[in-house]
């Protein structure tokens, strides 16, 4: 299955028209999972981490096989102010440390870059997330 990363950050996002490096950080082992809305990803999938889908300019720049997958849930945090999330891992809330965490080993320089990323529509974002090492989340704890 073919896995699509973007080069830049988005036009609604600060860092607009910067790089991502999502390529590099994952073949420096930085970035060691991703995230995608819905459920279509399963262990033993083989990945084909890509930039440029659907365009004349595609690269395949890994191929991977999916060791695990972790349902997530984002949603606003009201309460907290407009840049920040509710983050449930396999129906388990993190703390902001495990937040932080998150973000970093999704490829995100900051959590307020991963939070602005995420936080561009008012529904509840629901997916999962597709592991390509032997790292996991559990039960709100990282190891």
């Amino acid at each position: 299955m073919i896995l699509g990363f973007k080069t830049r950050y988005p036009e609604w996002m600060t860092k607009k028209g910067w790089d991502t490096f999502f390529e590099d950080k994952i073949k420096a082992g930085i970035k060691i999972h991703t995230i995608r809305q819905g459920h279509r990803f399963k262990p033993g999938d083989k990945l084909h981490l890509a930039t440029g889908v659907r365009t004349k300019n595609y690269n395949c720049f890994k191929e991977m096989v999916c060791t695990y997958t972790q349902e997530i849930e984002l949603d606003r945090n009201f309460g907290y102010g407009p840049m920040d999330l509710i983050i449930n891992i396999d129906g388990h809330p993190l703390r902001q440390l495990e937040k932080e965490t998150l973000a970093m080993k999704d490829g995100f320089d900051t959590y307020q870059d991963f939070v602005e990323w995420f936080n561009q529509k008012d529904e509840k974002f629901i997916g999962q997330i597709i592991h390509w090492t032997d790292f996991k989340y559990r039960y709100g704890i990282v190891s």
